[in-house]
């Protein structure tokens, strides 16, 4: 999921230069059942629909409408893209280039073109909630959640990785685990020269922990920039943090065995890091909200 930022909104308030600014929003369901998914991407279609003809009563040019569209239409038909969504979808779009943020407010259908981006609901979403991910690092059974103030979710429980052993094959794992060590059970030269057993395992762990991220990335990261906060012994974490591709990691972890902890006991952990951020955010978005609610 993607959230906007102080950052981005900031951009938006700024009016696109030589261009329309189109501005869309779409109820969306957090449950990717197969009935959802064909109800977003219908809205999708007829946002489309919409922009169109708005555009065509402003008599922009069939070529300059494609160029609004192209985008839109990429993002329709890309079905991963539907899989984890949240309460609603705010798009922005401009001739040649399109964003978007999830909304963990509920929002009404609507399409808007005009000379300013509706940023409004961004602002209200931000002061009602603040979103973010949880990875909790484990060898046995990692875990993902989608998290706010209001409550936790886990997902991805299919796409990330089982136990170590499992996910790197078991029959590789102990032939390794056996070529390393010698007969009477200490190392062999070859072994003990290398690392051994332990910088065999060393290995295992790293290849596992891509294997985390790069489920992680392709899933959901790939197109969010919602804050990360990993939870975990000290050396798995700062292991994670060394070979993960994903930005917008947490400079703040939770250290500890947490793997049998509640969702609820989660939520309230990472909650206390998450909140250091809102309180130094508040008053800029207060002053921001304010602004934008009476332009719109």
């Amino acid at each position: 999921m993607r959230q906007a930022t102080k950052k981005d909104i900031s951009a938006l308030i700024k009016s696109p230069e030589n261009s329309r600014a189109i501005s869309i929003f779409l109820p969306t369901h957090r449950l990717s059942l197969p009935h959802n998914l064909r109800a977003d991407r219908v809205r999708m279609k007829n946002a489309i629909r919409d922009v169109v003809a708005k555009l065509e009563t402003e008599k922009v040019s069939a070529e300059a409408i494609k160029k609004y569209v192209s985008q839109l239409h990429k993002l329709r038909d890309d079905a991963s893209f539907w899989k984890y969504r949240d309460n609603g979808l705010a798009i922005y779009v401009k001739s040649g280039d399109m964003t978007y943020y999830d909304l963990p407010i509920e929002i009404e259908y609507s399409v808007h073109v005009g000379n300013n981006y509706i940023i409004s609901p961004l602002l209200a979403s931000n002061q009602d909630s603040y979103q973010y991910c949880v990875l909790e690092l484990n060898n046995h059974e990692p875990r993902a959640f989608h998290a706010t103030q209001a409550g936790i979710e886990r997902i991805l429980h299919d796409e990330l990785p089982g136990e170590l052993e499992t996910a790197l094959r078991i029959d590789e794992y102990q032939q390794r685990q056996q070529h390393s060590t010698s007969p009477g059970g200490s190392h062999d030269a070859h072994g003990h020269g290398h690392g051994g057993a332990k910088d065999n395992k060393h290995k295992d762990v790293i290849k596992y922990y891509r294997m985390i991220d790069k489920s992680l990335w392709e899933n959901m990261l790939k197109t969010s920039n919602l804050s990360l906060v990993l939870v975990g012994d000290e050396s798995s974490v700062a292991l994670y943090k060394k070979l993960s591709k994903y930005k917008h990691i947490n400079n703040k972890e939770i250290h500890g065995n947490y793997s049998r902890e509640t969702p609820a006991n989660i939520l309230m952990l990472t909650w206390s890091i998450i909140v250091e951020r809102i309180d130094a955010e508040q008053t800029l978005f207060q002053k921001m909200f304010d602004r934008a609610k009476h332009r719109d």
